[in-house]
């Protein structure tokens, strides 16, 4: 998709992008909100919904308290997206709603950022698809705070400069345990109740396969595996799977394995190995370490080791909207991007036979 053309809401420096929030759960609280506070100059949080008052009107209070002024909320989504001082809205909400409600907000003249996964299933994953393609004149994004982390731009960029030559393979480890005494995610009956398929695998795995595509290139997977530690937190809790990427940009293709687990005691983390012909890089969270042989490049450093810190890219992600809605460019985070993250994960949950 390209940059919008969209004259009414288009936004003069001295304008704010006059948002609406639907959804007031967690992932508007810790994640969004922080963001936007942080850009206040150019987002008004203009309207907020909830189907719950209490977590509406929390919300909106929170917004009062940041912008000096009065915050409508609504139980109703439809309600705010009937509001003319709503010039975009990012729908927060569990994920068999996303396609619903984005339709809705597009209908009424909305651009949209949509919490990941972009959709429970893929054939809304292409009712998407066709949304934006029926509406160029709007952003469509999905809220993928992947693609901005400062330390997988900084990784693609050593890779491309040729740091640890050829990649040879690629081993990705996204790990942690999630309890529910002790995590609220794990609380979401949405994600433990699998009203998508995969469940926690899904829903974490679109991250991880959204920074392995950003960096590899896309993925065809030829053996996966799902299985079940705490059935406490859904039908799966883990997928192994083997891949071959496509490269991209500079990145040779190459084979590797991916290995998902919520119940690891222990470990947590993101953790990526990519071994090369001159040497491998290990991503772990924000640290990216080279790691070279001394016997047989003797006259090369033996290791560098570099910090990236980051807020995981929220920031960012307004930041691209803000420019895509403004004309300046096309979202990084686009809807095909997103679909392609969800086809990659749920056909390896498929081939693993965990579809159902």
């Amino acid at each position: 998709m390209g940059p919008a053309n969209h004259e009414e809401h288009d936004m003069s420096q001295a304008q704010h992008l006059r948002l609406g929030i639907i959804g007031a759960g967690i992932a508007a609280n810790d994640l969004h909100v922080p963001a936007i506070e942080k850009l206040q100059d150019k987002i008004r949080i203009s309207a907020v919904c909830n189907r719950s008052p209490e977590k509406a009107r929390r919300l909106a209070a929170r917004a009062d308290r940041l912008y000096g002024q009065e915050t409508p909320w609504f139980t109703d989504y439809t309600e705010l997206l009937a509001r003319e001082d709503v010039d975009a809205v990012a729908v927060l909400l569990p994920v068999d709603l996303n396609y619903r409600v984005t339709r809705s907000a597009v209908e009424a003249g909305k651009h949209v950022l949509v919490e990941k996964p972009l959709a429970a299933n893929l054939e809304e994953g292409r009712k998407m698809l066709k949304l934006e393609e029926d509406h160029p004149e709007l952003v469509m994004m999905v809220a993928e705070n992947f693609r901005y982390r400062r330390v997988y731009r900084e990784a693609a960029g050593m890779l491309k400069s040729g740091a640890i030559g050829e990649i040879q393979h690629i081993r990705w480890d996204f790990i942690m345990q999630m309890l529910p005494e002790t995590n609220k995610y794990a609380r979401t009956s949405w994600r433990t109740g699998h009203s998508f398929a995969g469940g926690f695998v899904t829903d974490g795995g679109v991250h991880v396969i959204s920074a392995m595509r950003d960096l590899f290139g896309d993925l065809s997977i030829s053996a996966a595996e799902v299985w079940s530690t705490n059935p406490e937190i859904g039908k799966m809790d883990a997928l192994l799977a083997q891949f071959t990427s496509s490269g991209r940009e500079g990145i040779s293709p190459a084979r590797g394995t991916l290995h998902i687990n919520y119940s690891v005691n222990g470990l947590k983390g993101m953790r990526a190995v990519i071994m090369g012909t001159r040497g491998s890089m290990i991503i772990d969270d924000v640290d990216i370490s080279i790691l070279k042989n001394s016997e047989s490049m003797p006259d090369e450093s033996l290791s560098e080791h570099r910090h990236f810190p980051d807020d995981k890219g929220y920031r960012g992600e307004y930041e691209d909207f803000l420019s895509a809605i403004s004309g300046t460019a096309a979202p990084v985070s686009s809807i095909t991007q997103g679909y392609k993250d969800l086809e990659t994960i749920l056909g390896a949950i498929e081939l693993a036979g965990g579809g159902s």
